[in-house]
């Protein structure tokens, strides 16, 4: 058998909740099917079999599709999780090495494949994702690979992204044994495509016919898309994608995993701001709660941690600064602008980068040709964004009623939401 897993890994604490053994399936080609994953638990070098357990499913790459594994002696009568991608082996089975007085080593070997022609389905979010368009697009392509299981279709739903991780989506992944999802640039040849946390060609992967389009899963506004042939759209004016997602979970009847829960509520508290921006609705908040109490977390606490494990602003490249969380959108009059979003704990770190900014912002209006770009910087604590504009900012400074001209900033009160308090009044005038 093929070794799958470059080595193994040695448990010390048996005592831990569960092992979760992360592994990576060589196969990244979409039609490889039926692969045999084999997970050997074995006695110091020599690996003799305590005990194993195997499994042939539908191989979907770095998607976790978990089936019930039992060890097959009655003696070892532990039960794993099987995932493609993950192995989650229960304190059960680790205390049973406990008993056998072992340091136990975990080895994961794959079987040969047979090819099928089986559709491939990339979940996809924006462009510069941030933490919901990644996180939503893991947890939809999850339940998407359950659902056709469990209908028996053959077919693969990969989520994809268009950019690096936002640090608080990394840091959960990270905490989760989650694999991180393919960065693409462009749709794969002959993949369908299902659009989550956005639905503006504009802010999409690149290449999309909308002929090749299945589904969206989204909480902005429509933004002129459309189609030869209908597709399932959902769509729902709440705080995040997250939410409708988890939800979708509790209608189909498909259980949440720990790993996603986490990742999805992480999504939920950082598009809301800790449920503190006005796009909070009380179907977010449910959403939250509920999640919240699967996962024995206080959900401000949470939010905070998460908040708290993104990079320090005074040290990010500018770029990154700026760009981080940042959409196009398209004026009445046909110019496109720019409008980017950095959500801190720590506001006077990105003012005292104001000169960088003002000059990264110019260089985009140059480059891109934006009529402006407005970079804007928000307190989560205070409750208020800090504006900064470059380009056209007398259009700006209409708008909002303020001063942006002539290299001068403004303090924006209760302003935490760029899809509703930002871009809606923008697109509107």
């Amino acid at each position: 058998m093929r070794d799958m897993c470059n080595g193994a890994r040695c448990i010390d604490n048996v005592h831990d909740k569960h092992l979760q053994l992360p592994f990576r399936d060589a196969h990244r080609r979409a039609d490889s099917i039926n692969t045999i994953y084999q997970l050997r638990w074995g006695k110091g070098d020599g690996r003799r079999e305590l005990a194993s357990a195997e499994a042939s499913r539908p191989a979907i790459p770095f998607t976790p599709t978990p089936s019930a594994i039992a060890f097959p002696s009655s003696r070892d009568a532990g039960r794993a999780l099987y995932c493609s991608g993950i192995f989650n082996i229960p304190s059960r089975s680790l205390r049973l090495a406990a008993h056998h007085n072992v340091r136990c080593r975990f080895e994961l070997h794959g079987g040969e494949t047979r090819r099928e022609n089986i559709s491939s389905i990339i979940v996809v979010g924006h462009k510069n994702p941030d933490n919901d368009a990644i996180s939503a697009a893991v947890g939809y392509a999850y339940l998407k690979n359950e659902l056709a299981r469990r209908a028996g279709e053959e077919a693969v739903f990969e989520p994809v992204r268009l950019g690096p991780l936002p640090p608080e989506t990394e840091w959960i992944m990270g905490e989760r044994g989650i694999e991180q999802p393919r960065l693409i640039e462009s749709v794969p040849e002959g993949a369908k495509v299902i659009l989550v946390d956005h639905n503006e060609m504009l802010q999409s992967v690149d290449g999309l016919n909308t002929d090749d389009l299945v589904e969206v899963v989204d909480h902005h506004r429509l933004g002129g898309l459309t189609t030869a042939q209908p597709i399932r759209v959902n769509v729902k004016p709440v705080g995040s994608t997250a939410a409708i997602v988890a939800r979708e979970f509790e209608i189909e009847g498909v259980e949440l995993p720990e790993s996603i829960a986490a990742l999805l509520l992480g999504a939920m508290l950082t598009d809301t701001v800790i449920m503190k921006s006005p796009t909070t609705t009380d179907f977010d908040r449910d959403m939250i709660a509920r999640t919240a109490k699967t996962l024995g977390v206080d959900p401000v606490e949470y939010g905070m941690d998460i908040f708290k494990c993104r990079s320090n602003p005074a040290e990010l490249p500018i770029d990154k600064l700026v760009n981080a969380d940042a959409k196009e959108f398209e004026l009445k009059n046909g110019n496109k602008v720019y409008i980017g979003q950095f959500e801190t704990v720590d506001l006077k770190a990105v003012l005292g980068r104001e000169a960088e900014i003002r000059e990264a912002i110019k260089t985009l209006v140059a480059e891109k040709g934006y009529q402006f770009v407005l970079f804007f910087a928000t307190d989560i604590l205070a409750e208020g964004s800090q504006f900064i504009c470059e380009g056209d900012t007398q259009f700006v400074s209409d708008v909002f009623g303020v001063n942006l001209n002539d290299g001068e900033s403004a303090w924006m009160p209760g302003v935490l939401s760029r899809k509703k308090q930002v871009a809606a009044p923008i697109l509107a005038a």
